[in-house]
C-alpha cells in the first residue's frame, strides 16, 4: 500500500510497537476510527440545528394537549 507523503509516517513505520501486524490493520482502525468521529460530529451538528429549530419556533404549537381518552385502554 501507496499513501504517498504522510505527516505521520514515522507513526505509522512504528505500526508493530502499536501491535498490528501490517501498515493495513494500522490504517483500517485509523479510517473506522476518523468514520466514528466524522459521524459524531454530524450527529452533533444535527442537534445543534434541532435544538436552534425548536427555540425559534412557537411552542405552543408543537404539542397537542393530553387528555383522558388519550390513557383509556381496553
Amino acid at each position: 500500500m501507496h499513501l504517498g507523503k504522510l505527516k505521520n509516517e514515522a507513526f505509522i513505520k512504528d505500526y508493530k510497537k502499536y501491535g498490528f501486524s501490517t501498515i493495513t490493520q494500522l490504517v483500517d482502525v485509523a479510517c473506522e476510527e476518523l468514520k466514528r468521529k466524522l459521524a459524531k460530529q454530524q450527529r452533533a451538528e444535527w442537534r445543534q440545528k434541532a435544538h436552534k429549530e425548536y427555540a425559534e419556533s412557537n411552542v405552543k404549537y408543537l404539542w397537542k394537549d393530553v387528555d383522558g381518552e388519550d390513557f383509556a385502554h381496553d
